[in-house]
């Protein structure tokens, strides 16, 4: 009786490793200040004060260049001190 030799052949696998490079991003939260919410205040009632019209959100962050957090604690102040009238879509000074 004949033996037969099987030969099985060994597949080496290749991995490579992913190096993620870990860099320095900017926070999303800001350090607020009742300086800085005072300022965005200033900035908002400014830009209300030179429109002719009511001002959605989308167009108050684009003249004013404040962040989303910045805009809403200043229109936050605006409303707490009664200069503010919102339909919840626009806003326009009192």
């Amino acid at each position: 009786m004949a033996t037969t030799k099987k030969t099985t052949a060994k597949k080496t696998a290749t991995t490579k490793k992913t190096i993620t490079k870990k860099t320095a991003t900017k926070s999303p939260v800001e350090i607020i200040t009742p300086d800085i919410v005072g300022t965005s205040a200033g900035k908002i009632w400014n830009t209300l004060n030179e429109s002719e019209k009511a001002l959605t959100e989308k167009e108050l962050l684009s003249l004013t260049k404040l962040s989303g957090q910045s805009l809403y604690l200043g229109l936050g102040w605006l409303a707490r001190e009664g200069k503010l009238e919102s339909d919840g879509k626009e806003f326009k000074l009192v």
